[in-house]
């Protein structure tokens, strides 16, 4: 990996001003976030699981089971209303006949 940024601790550097007070400081490579950005084309598509309620097992291994087979699963925060576009999910997780099935969003 490569760093977007970094930062610190710039304690001392207010005495060249006058003034030594404690600091912290950070910047960010534009350069290395637009290239973040144009490789979340290469994303390959994933499947959103919703928050349901009282942890369900039987979600947690259906996830894992998807997981186990090469497939991205995204997990819902409960009461999130997902943008699959910025998830980059074509496919959710629902309980159907109370079973856990992949369908299309």
């Amino acid at each position: 990996g490569q760093a977007i940024g970094n930062g610190g601790r710039y304690d001392h550097v207010g005495e060249a001003f006058g003034r030594s007070r404690p600091a912290t400081g950070f910047n960010m490579s534009l350069q290395a976030l637009v290239q973040l950005s144009n490789s979340m084309d290469d994303i390959p598509s994933g499947v959103f699981a919703p928050a349901v309620e009282n942890e369900n097992t039987a979600q947690q291994k259906v996830i894992a089971e998807l997981r186990k087979n090469g497939e991205r699963v995204v997990c819902g925060f409960p009461g999130q209303q997902p943008n699959y576009e910025e998830l980059h999910c074509d496919r959710q997780l629902l309980l159907v006949d109370g079973k856990f099935q992949v369908e299309a969003v």
